[in-house]
């Protein structure tokens, strides 16, 4: 052979490879009419690698968009053959905490022809479970039948170990498909559509539901960036979300960074591939064959052992838990198809930067000026814009400061209804407060056995024992509330309830936001507060200084009032001192689930909650808070409910949003005036320029 050889050529992959020209004359080659090539794959969804057809890699500069689109597929987790025929069962497993799931059914039936086997709810907070698509299985995973989960990491771990590990040739093909009841990411990224998901999980074995294309109004926007799927080993190694420590005294793990956490897992990815992906979101699909390989079950269940620590700290936001951000950055690397040589290629072709974007750190980023978007890419919606948002996720910093919102919409609220808790004051200044508004229905709680003067026509008018001043009022209502409906011409889940005593008392310091600005709030927060945190006419506020509704949790719960009289002569504060040393204590006793680290408060007694806000707490909340607001007239754990209607019925702050508050807050007030709203977060009015340049509001 040596003879033979003419040189030593660069074939990737095969470099270094003896090889000779063929004269066509005197060489001697050995026979092959008897060889038949190796039939290696019977189908698209049996080849172990993600790869692309070497055309598309050939030149510099690819000539056609076909060849572009084809060269592109593996940087934004795309594919461009598919085998979705060969798929088998679909099922669906779905971490619930608080959020409605009927976005679901429009996004997961939306597609002919797909035909959902099996769905499973874990329901992770004690809420209720609304909107769950029909024949769903809701496991209670909150501790109250011996299972305790965290996160939906945590859940989607949970499942895989515990599931039957045998994967046959009749069900290696099923796919799964993990979501969670808040896909708060939405509005930044598109999502693959369900059919895009099967298509893409045919072929590589694994696919994430949020896509890298950011999306400004439902479409993709240009800009001058294009991020991968794929990250560069070294950066997202040594990933560590430090940065969210300060929100949480538990948040921080045993592990360094990202590389321990999966070497002690026995995941050597960094040294096995060149580029890792990842999928952010938390929202995923996998075939069986990928997700019960011998080896994923093992790392899965360690993954959930790690998880459980979150379960043990009652911590359900994989926001507050550091082992949830690792959990997230590990799902694509242990269940894609690894990249094959081409795919490797095409990636590595397309990188020009490695960035460090938000929490993307190491994601591998270009500069172009067009590129074609993936065929029938389109965002995941929700029923409506901002009334289907399941967080508070206003931007302007000024207004999530004081409780505004920039995107309200009130025209998709429902009915409208009033509550009204009744003791001894005339009701003629009701008309004149919501004039100009369609009311549904007035229910007056009448307390004191005084006669009701000035009542709306039409009002319902129920005596109640005097016990518990409004607060026992809203939670007794509240408590007895008919179950939401979202049906077809009869969806009460957006109507909205006024609760209101039978004054319309103004804080001497704070204005009233008008009942129109209570719609506008509540359409997209899901609950608005009467009073605000902004100066009454003529006033400064209270030593000038700008404050929030939003509290440290901690110094919130320090709260405690030995007693108060707001009427001498007709207020007793006999009985007023209740048996818990301070807020925090009542809120744990009654199990409120409080949020960490801020919180909203809601002064004065008068709010607009939808109905599906009071829904998704469940009628077990009210009624412990019914009953423990029933001790007497006049009592100190009315005070303490007054300070937690905010964090109960508004819906949960969006993570990313903490940091906003976290660098605006100068200082948590709670002695003097501010020791009744003790915790608030509150400004210096020479610190305001400053803030505001700094985070652009």
């Amino acid at each position: 052979s040596s003879a033979q050889t003419m040189s030593s050529f660069h074939f990737p992959p095969r470099n270094g490879v003896l090889s000779y020209k063929v004269d066509g004359h005197n060489d001697k080659r050995v026979e092959t009419n008897s060889l038949e090539p190796l039939v290696r794959y019977s189908a698209v969804i049996d080849k172990p690698f993600i790869d692309v057809h070497p055309r598309a890699l050939r030149n510099k500069v690819v000539d056609t968009e076909k060849d572009e689109y084809t060269s592109a597929a593996p940087w934004y987790g795309n594919t461009v053959e598919d085998d979705v025929a060969n798929l088998g069962s679909i099922s669906l497993v779905i971490a619930h905490c608080e959020q409605s799931l009927d976005w679901i059914s429009g996004y997961m039936f939306r597609d002919d022809g797909a035909t959902i086997s099996d769905i499973t709810v874990y329901s992770i907070c004690g809420i209720p479970v609304h909107g769950a698509p029909d024949g769903a299985k809701i496991i209670i995973a909150d501790g109250g039948d011996s299972l305790t989960l965290g996160g939906p990491n945590h859940v989607f771990a949970h499942w895989i170990a515990t599931q039957n590990k045998d994967v046959s040739a009749e069900n290696k093909d099923d796919v799964v498909f993990f979501l969670h009841d808040s896909p708060h990411r939405f509005r930044d990224f598109l999502y693959w559509t369900f059919a895009d998901m099967l298509r893409i999980v045919s072929a590589n074995g694994f696919v994430c539901a949020e896509t890298t294309f950011e999306v400004v109004v439902g479409r993709p926007r240009e800009v001058p960036v294009s991020s991968s799927i794929y990250h560069e080993n070294e950066q997202l190694a040594s990933y560590a979300p430090g940065r969210y420590e300060s929100f949480n005294p538990n948040f921080s793990s045993d592990y360094s960074d990202l590389y321990e956490w999966m070497s002690t897992m026995g995941m050597n990815v960094f040294a096995e591939h060149h580029y890792q992906p990842v999928c952010y979101g938390d929202m995923f699909a996998a075939t069986k064959a990928q997700l019960f390989k011998k080896k994923t079950v093992g790392i899965v269940q360690k993954m959930e052992k790690r998880l459980r620590r979150g379960a043990e700290l009652d911590v359900h936001n994989d926001a507050d838990l550091e082992e949830a951000y690792f959990a997230s950055r590990t799902w694509a690397a242990l269940l894609q198809k690894p990249l094959g040589f081409n795919g490797v290629r095409a990636v590595h072709k397309r990188k020009r930067n490695i960035s460090c974007i938000d929490s993307r750190c190491g994601v591998l980023t270009f500069r172009y000026k067009h590129i074609p978007y993936p065929h029938n890419l389109s965002p995941m919606t929700l029923p409506h814009a901002s009334i289907g948002m399941p967080y508070v996720n206003e931007k302007n910093v000024t207004a999530l400061w004081i409780g505004d919102v920039t995107n309200g919409d009130p025209g998709n609220l429902g009915k409208f209804e009033i509550v009204i808790s009744h003791c001894d004051k005339p009701l003629h200044w009701l008309k004149e407060y919501v004039r100009g508004h369609s009311i549904d229905s007035i229910t007056i709680y009448s307390k004191c056995g005084n006669p009701v003067e000035g009542a709306p026509e039409g009002s319902k008018v129920i005596r109640l024992p005097n016990v518990g001043r409004c607060d026992h009022t809203y939670a007794y209502w509240m408590a007895r509330m008919p179950p939401v409906s979202a049906e077809m011409g009869n969806d009460t889940r957006h109507d909205v309830v006024l609760f209101i005593k039978d004054n319309d008392h103004r804080s001497q310091l704070w204005d009233l936001w008008s009942i129109e600005d209570m719609f506008r709030i509540a359409s997209s927060n899901g609950f608005a507060c009467a009073e605000s945190v902004l100066p009454a006419p003529g006033e400064v506020g209270f030593e000038g200084v700008s404050i929030s509704i939003y509290h440290n949790r901690t110094r919130w719960g320090e709260f405690s009032n030995g007693g108060y009289a707001r009427e001498e002569g007709r207020d007793s504060i006999h009985e007023f001192k209740s048996k818990y040393t301070n807020l925090g204590a009542w809120a744990k006793d009654l199990e409120l689930p409080v949020p960490y680290p801020f919180l909203p408060v809601c002064y004065g007694g008068i709010f607009i909650a939808t109905k599906n806000q009071i829904a998704k707490k469940g009628k077990a909340v009210w009624e412990r808070l019914e009953k423990s607001l029933s001790r007497e007239d006049n009592i100190e754990e009315g005070h303490f409910a007054e300070r937690s209607w905010a964090f109960l019925l508004s819906k949960p702050l969006y993570p990313d949003r903490r940091k906003l508050l976290y660098e605006r807050n100068g200082l948590v007030r709670c002695i003097g005036y501010f020791k009744g709203r003790c915790g608030v977060l509150s400004i210096k009015p020479d610190k305001l320029p400053s803030i505001l340049k700094l985070q652009g509001s």
